[in-house]
């Protein structure tokens, strides 16, 4: 067997889910981890966009099967609920996974490994260690080394560190991890509960602290606390009574909690770092950047860090780009700002929840609770917010690897998400089920006097790139179309990753053709 191409370092799901998106575009890899599978996980959720992107590898009838939907949220204060958002009325309408899935973490990981294992007969090293990571011009000397001591020097083209907030590839990058810590104390359990409220919902209890309920799987619920004036490192160990003091203290009604699964203490950080690449060198989820659960979203950028990179890293390597350093680059160009942005945002909400300011707390607890109910509802708004939790809204307009061509007046741009949907081209079924297979597709949407010549020169300009397919929407009911917002004959070509790469009026096939030339994958 030929040697692997690429080391991966940490078997989390971003490592993992990297090893799946290379699995699947047929780069020889290794995965390794120094750990066994973990049995515990702080992360719980799968977001709209990250269900999505799953699907590409067949994973989510997997994971549907043992997931719990996450239909809306609610916050009290006094134990009197005073705001909630029902997420089934906020859903979008451009893609299959409306809806948030609670899952654990090493539930996620056994899919991924499973898929890895059945259809890529691929399984990751544990136990092993990456030491001495030493870039040069022509590729990556890493020492492996088991627990059992014995060590092997290898070679390879590119490392990805997802080994989390101790990365071993970040440090041999020279990479900063600039931030802080948040001083409370956090507890975390999954129990069993017998209460009132609805189940399939989150719950956020505010007082002098905090408690999150999330339902989990197997029946269980997630309760997230804060011990107010604790800070970490002080208090006795956490025990199945204090979360029982707290369901108390926060919940209405008479809740008893049993049948704990894991408790648990830790503490919260924040940090970055200045780039996600240098030189052969990349980094990703937790190794990248670490923040508050504010929000779910820690294990979801790290997914899609990995579906970002992974085609990015599979074009290169196949030398299907005449620009390999400009794609690579691109990759921190388009996640480095998520990441920034991420621990900004996730920051400011937990800072609010976690609180021990005496004056937010009065405010918080007993002036919003007045004033929220008597707000006018602002749907526009909350659906934004919930498009942006879903992670639905994240593009790459100022990425270097994507154009919008001349002429093009609609509101989709390159870098954006491409929308998915339903066409009576293919009858029930949505367009992005037809872009699995791990290369660009070039989606036409001609008007109705469009001429077939026309249509004809995309087919021609696709023969030129091996690794592009063409999809033709005739789209009678004009459904794809309006969803697009489109008003005008327009291709648009979709990466691997679902995001568009160019867009614009068939006028700019020229444009297209160029941009083919110095970007895509399966350039001239």
């Amino acid at each position: 067997m030929s040697e692997p191409q690429i080391l991966i370092v940490g078997a989390g799901p971003t490592g993992l889910t990297l090893s799946l998106e290379l699995a699947r575009q047929g780069i020889r890899h290794l995965i390794i981890d120094i750990n066994p599978r973990s049995t515990d996980s702080k992360a719980t959720v799968l977001h709209p966009r990250s269900q999505e992107l799953l699907s590409r590898h067949g994973l989510m009838s997997d994971l549907g099967s043992i997931g719990v939907v996450l239909v809306g949220s609610s916050f009290y204060a006094n134990k009197q609920e005073f705001w909630g958002m029902d997420f089934e009325a906020l859903a979008m309408h451009d893609t299959q996974y409306r809806l948030p899935m609670m899952i654990t973490q090493p539930q996620l990981e056994k899919a991924i490994e499973d898929k890895l294992e059945h259809r890529y007969n691929l399984s990751v090293s544990r136990g092993v260690r990456a030491e001495n990571v030493i870039q040069d011009d022509d590729g990556v000397s890493v020492t492996l080394k088991s627990v059992d001591g014995k060590e092997k020097n290898q070679r390879f083209q590119y490392v990805v560190g997802c080994d989390g907030a101790h990365s071993v590839v970040r440090k041999a990058a020279g990479l900063q991890f600039k931030g802080g810590s948040y001083q409370q104390e956090f507890l975390l359990a999954d129990v069993k509960m017998n209460w009132a409220l609805e189940r399939e919902k989150k719950h956020a209890f505010l007082g002098y602290g905090f408690l999150l309920a999330l339902p989990m799987p197997g029946g269980y619920t997630r309760l997230l606390m804060s011990r107010a004036g604790h800070t970490s490192g002080e208090g006795k160990e956490p025990t199945l009574q204090d979360f029982q003091d707290a369901a108390t203290e926060f919940i209405p009604g008479k809740p008893t909690v049993s049948d704990p699964a894991w408790i648990s203490r830790f503490r919260l950080h924040h940090r970055n770092v200045e780039n996600y690449r240098v030189g052969r060198l990349f980094v990703g989820g937790d190794a990248a950047h670490i923040h508050s659960p504010s929000g779910g979203q820690g294990m979801n950028t790290g997914i899609q860090d990995a579906m970002n990179l992974g085609w990015k890293l599979a074009s290169v390597l196949r030398k299907q780009t005449l620009n390999p350093e400009a794609l690579l680059n691109s990759y921190s160009t388009e996640r480095h700002k998520i990441g920034i942005n991420l621990v900004n945002t996730s920051d400011r909400a937990f800072e609010f929840l976690a609180t021990g300011n005496p004056f937010i707390l009065f405010f918080r607890n007993r002036i919003l609770p007045l004033i929220v109910p008597w707000l006018p509802a602002n749907k526009p708004m909350l659906v934004h917010r919930y498009r942006t939790i879903s992670q639905l809204a994240i593009r790459y307009r100022n990425s270097e690897v994507v154009k919008t061509g001349t002429g093009y007046y609609g509101t989709l741009k390159a870098g954006d998400r491409a929308p998915d949907g339903k066409t009576k081209d293919y009858g029930e079924d949505y367009l992005l089920d037809y872009c699995t297979e791990g290369i660009y597709y070039l989606v036409l949407f001609p008007a109705k006097d469009t001429p077939a010549g026309e249509v004809l020169k995309f087919r021609i300009l696709a023969e030129k790139n091996p690794e592009w397919k063409v999809h033709t929407v005739n789209d009678p009911s004009q459904a794809l179309r309006d969803l697009y917002g489109l008003k005008q004959a327009v291709y648009v070509l979709i990466r691997p990753d679902w995001y568009i790469s160019h867009i614009g009026p068939f006028s700019a096939i020229d444009e297209l053709e160029d941009w083919a030339e110095s970007h895509a994958a399966g350039g001239k």
